[in-house]
């Protein structure tokens, strides 16, 4: 039962290891700003190493924000991937009524890492039985290994990412963020958590309003 308990500890703490964590600095909102209810959302998401359009983040914004309720289409969607043309963008944005448009501009950086080969002295338990040695018949032994350690490469992947929010009519910017996202294990991760950190300080920017 103890086993069991610690293995589905271990497990729990390798789970939550994993997950992307992100955090917004240099946060800005127009104080001009008056807000006013939103329905439609325009999400740009672009992959700046490639100028194409970054339909994964793309489509983590768009769940975030249809969850609370908000009608989005994302530039994936409307366009080809690499359609940048932004008059294009704003002929459809201003033909389908959209209230915002949520601008991502996505960069990643990887770096790696050596580990160099280690060697541990691992004491044994002390309430081992061993019976006739380690200190007469009954008595305790308490013996110890060396674990090694195999030396290897290990990669961070970071995601920056900056993002702008406009209203529609006027193209006027009202919000702006920069994102920094760490513990990245896959776009769909990482999407899901720069998407549900900006949707929240939005809702509270009060730029998303119902």
């Amino acid at each position: 039962m103890v086993t069991r308990k610690l293995r589905s500890a271990a497990a729990l703490l390798l789970l939550l290891a994993s997950c992307s964590t992100t955090r917004l600095t240099d946060t800005w909102r127009d104080p001009g700003y008056v807000s006013k209810p939103v329905k439609r959302v325009f999400v740009i998401g672009v992959l700046v190493r490639d100028e194409v359009f970054d339909s994964s983040f793309e489509k983590a914004m768009a769940q975030a924000l249809t969850a609370k309720g908000y009608q989005v289409v994302t530039a994936s969607m409307a366009f080809s991937p690499w359609e940048l043309d932004s008059d294009k963008i704003e002929k459809y944005v201003r033909a389908h009524r959209m209230d915002l448009v949520v601008q991502m501009r996505i960069s990643t950086r990887t770096t790696s890492s050596y580990t160099p080969p280690a060697t541990a002295y691992v004491g044994m338990p002390t309430n081992v039985p061993v019976g006739w040695y380690g200190g007469g018949y009954g008595g305790y032994y308490a013996p110890g290994m060396l674990v090694t350690q195999q030396g290897h490469v290990s990669e961070d992947s970071r995601i920056a990412a900056e993002i702008k929010v406009f209203s529609v009519p006027g193209e006027a910017l009202v919000w702006s963020s920069s994102a920094s996202v760490e513990n990245v294990v896959g776009d769909k991760d990482a999407g899901r958590s720069l998407s549900a950190e900006v949707v929240h300080d939005l809702l509270r920017a009060g730029i998303l309003v119902p």
